[in-house]
């Protein structure tokens, strides 16, 4: 039995807002890592384990490379060039890291250790707050986001090889599906 699969078309003035929301300077350790959460979600396509297993060291702040894992026992290594707000985010929290091989995203709770990374419902729940700033509707699990972002890659004529080196494992009939839903979103892919 196959789960549904939920495409996500993202309207522009909410795309046009979270531009916005984005290029505001943020106040706090608090905001810039709940940015670059929202941003690994939301440009990079990136699943939440994938997140949560980011260590300072895997961003190269000279090159600008970020290195990702793309299966759970960090075997295969993916390397992207994130776009321009993930950078100021990641240069940002590396800047402020005073632990070499502490995790990039981090649980600010008092109790928990530094080297804690957040949990799977942390990041959930972030995705939730930002995209609720932005006056979205509904509710969009992470994963969902995942989908928008591998719709919009296609819709840049990505094959499929390039889409797997972007976001990982991508099985040939969601590249189809993808195909098929950045030609022509109807009114069922819109929020």
């Amino acid at each position: 039995m196959y789960r549904k699969i939920h495409y996500l078309e993202i309207p522009k003035y909410l795309e046009r807002r979270l531009e916005k929301y984005l290029s505001r300077p943020p106040c706090s350790y608090k905001e810039v890592r709940d940015k670059l959460v929202f941003c690994l979600l939301y440009y990079q396509g990136f699943w939440v384990w994938v997140i949560r297993s980011l260590k300072i060291t895997n961003y190269n702040s000279i090159n600008k490379l970020l290195k990702f894992p793309l299966d759970s026992k960090h075997k295969k290594i993916g390397v992207i060039l994130p776009e321009e707000p993930t950078i100021r985010l990641l240069d940002y929290i590396v800047r402020r890291s005073r632990i070499p091989n502490s995790p990039l995203i981090r649980s600010l709770k008092l109790d928990s250790p530094l080297n804690k990374p957040l949990s799977r419902r942390q990041i959930e729940r972030i995705s939730e707050d930002i995209l609720k700033k932005l006056g979205f509707s509904r509710n969009i699990p992470p994963r969902v986001l995942r989908h928008h972002i591998a719709i919009r890659l296609t819709r840049e004529k990505l094959t499929l090889p390039s889409l797997r080196k972007l976001i990982g494992p991508v099985s040939t009939q969601t590249f189809t599906n993808y195909k098929q839903k950045s030609g022509n979103f109807g009114e069922k892919g819109k929020i």
